[in-house]
């Protein structure tokens, strides 16, 4: 009896010291957003830090600055090649019956990697003629200084872009800055015309 009575006892003992060692139930800190084992009074207590807090303009200025900085670094990187570069211009209307266009330069750098930038995204105010759209690119090419190493130029399947590159052909030419009389200016974009050929 006595012995039962011990070993029930040590049972209880058992349950009791396992009991002391099971880790208190997980909180949710809803200010941390993370899960903690420790009671939020005692977690908070000299473990937490100030946050600081920048205003809408403080952000904005921050990310024009770090635009200006990769502007510049794109732009030396530009001067430093000697071999020419490939564009391709693609223009489109959002469902908000906006226009956009955008320019993507592609070329070969110092170390023999081909790299693809976009030198330029910008509203494009309709219509978007071949005319339009040629004016709009000359308009982006003097700021990166390449409008004398363009070597093709790749584009959608759209009719102004036949004229555009007839618009730009002509420009370009004007100085002598075309291969082979731009006779490979044009190319058109690949993706399309497998797109058409599939339907």
């Amino acid at each position: 009896m006595d012995d039962s009575s011990s070993h029930e006892m040590c049972v209880d003992g058992e349950i009791e010291s396992q009991a002391r060692e099971i880790p208190p139930v997980p909180q949710f800190d809803q200010n941390a957003q993370q899960v903690s084992s420790e009671p939020k009074h005692k977690k908070r207590k000299g473990k937490t830090k100030a946050l600081t807090f920048v205003s809408r303009n403080t952000f904005a200025k921050d990310i024009l600055k770090v635009y200006g900085d990769e502007k510049q670094k794109m732009k030396s990187q530009l001067a430093q090649i000697r071999r020419r570069v490939c564009l391709t211009s693609v223009c489109w209307t959002a469902c908000t019956n906006e226009g956009y266009i955008s320019l993507t330069n592609h070329y070969v750098d110092v170390n023999w990697k081909l790299q693809s930038k976009i030198l330029a995204f910008a509203h494009m105010e309709p219509p978007h003629s071949g005319r339009d759209l040629a004016l709009k690119v000359l308009e982006m090419l003097p700021y990166w200084s390449i409008e004398k190493k363009v070597f093709p130029i790749a584009l959608d399947n759209a009719s102004s872009n036949n004229s555009m590159q007839n618009f730009l052909k002509k420009h370009l030419g004007l100085s002598n800055s075309l291969q082979f009389e731009g006779e490979f200016f044009h190319i058109r974009c690949s993706t399309q015309l497998f797109k058409m050929d599939s339907r």
